[in-house]
């Protein structure tokens, strides 16, 4: 896999769910490069056939597991999207932050608002204020965000450099993400 350690730098492992799902990552994409194996590069190497993932076995990987962001950011999508309700300027009630929910479309209850709330205080995103009745809450910052098609178009980029100099004969050497496999 050629492009790992661009994948690796991009990705920001601020969490340690995000380190040990790492593996998990390239073992995904190693599967994406194997299915797809008759698009993919493939070369000969010590008697060993082996098969290059590209920036296509990722945007496979993106389509079919929305998951795969969430496992990234470290949210579930019912957190992202209360934390995108709330601001940064201003604290807000329980009340308040159902009124905008259901104005945005979501019907939730309090309680659950209250729980994610608490999901999000332990995560670092929210501060509560319980000095009053009505607890306040305010966004302390946003979830991280995700820029894959600008990832992808990189790695595109370099998969084409990469295809450049594979045919002008270079010895260029790979990294040494591979899925290696006997026919």
């Amino acid at each position: 896999m050629p492009f790992a350690e661009k994948l690796y730098e991009r990705l920001s492992f601020h969490t340690t769910k995000l380190r040990r799902d790492w593996k998990k990552l390239l073992a995904l994409l190693q599967a994406s490069a194997l299915l797809f194996q008759h698009e993919r590069r493939v070369e000969e190497v010590v008697g060993v056939r082996v098969v290059y993932a590209d920036h296509r076995d990722l945007r496979n990987l993106i389509a079919i597991m929305p998951a795969f962001a969430q496992t990234l950011q470290n949210l579930t999508e019912p957190q992202r999207r209360l934390l995108s309700l709330l601001s940064t300027e201003f604290a807000v009630t329980t009340r308040q932050i159902a009124q905008s929910a259901l104005q945005a479309g979501w019907a939730i209850s309090p309680r659950r608002i209250r729980q994610i709330l608490e999901e999000l205080e332990a995560l670092g995103y929210v501060v509560v204020d319980r000095e009053s009745r009505e607890h306040k809450y305010l966004k302390l910052r946003d979830a991280p965000s995700l820029d894959f098609e600008t990832l992808i178009s990189e790695l595109e980029e370099q998969t084409k450099r990469s295809r450049y100099i594979w045919k002008c004969g270079s010895k260029r050497k790979f990294h040494d993400f591979r899925v290696n496999f006997r026919p």
